[in-house]
């Protein structure tokens, strides 16, 4: 079975363990970009 690797969405909930690690080791400087798909939806279906 392969590893598993999750990001908690909440701020209390802190990455531990061996894969914890790897997952912040892995998103170390990642900036997230916010969409406003309200925005983008109706442009791309038109």
């Amino acid at each position: 079975m392969p590893d598993i690797y999750g990001i908690p969405a909440r701020t209390d909930v802190p990455l531990a363990g061996k894969n914890g690690e790897t997952v912040k080791q892995a998103i170390s400087g990642v900036k997230l970009t916010p969409v406003d798909w309200n925005q983008v939806m109706p442009k791309k279906a038109g």
